[in-house]
């Protein structure tokens, strides 16, 4: 197994991620914010893929754009809670632990279905989002 090496560029990654635990994060806000403290754009890169690599961050669509965003996995609030991500703002809201058992049970039970609810995000659109829509 590779070291893992807690350079500037990843420390600064998680504070900047740890501060926004709901949001799916485009990388050139990312990469925008790092910039300010001298990290370059291939250093943001780099350290996002091992970030995703770790199970850290989750690389996650928004409907309509194509540069991809990120969202923060480890906040401890999420514990194994499943997600709902709006796909035209990219606010990511937690659905309560008994909702998550429930539902994750339900598909188990009939389906025959092990849902890794680790890393489980259900996509569509935010109450806001919908009734901007209409």
């Amino acid at each position: 197994m590779a070291a893992k090496y807690d350079t500037k560029p990843r420390q600064l990654l998680q504070a900047f991620f740890a501060a926004h635990p709901d949001e799916a994060i485009p990388v050139s806000t990312i990469a925008a914010w790092l910039s300010s403290y001298g990290i370059s754009q291939s250093s943001v890169y780099r350290n996002l893929s091992v970030m995703e690599n770790e199970g850290t961050i989750h690389k996650v669509a928004k409907e309509g754009f194509r540069e991809a965003a990120y969202r923060y996995l480890k906040a401890q609030r999420c514990g194994h809670m499943l997600h709902l991500s709006c796909t035209k703002c990219g606010k990511t809201f937690h659905l309560d632990l008994l909702t998550s058992e429930n539902l994750i049970s339900s598909v188990q039970n009939d389906a025959q279905f092990e849902i890794d609810s680790s890393s489980t995000v259900l996509y569509g659109l935010c109450a806001s989002c919908k009734s901007a829509h209409l």
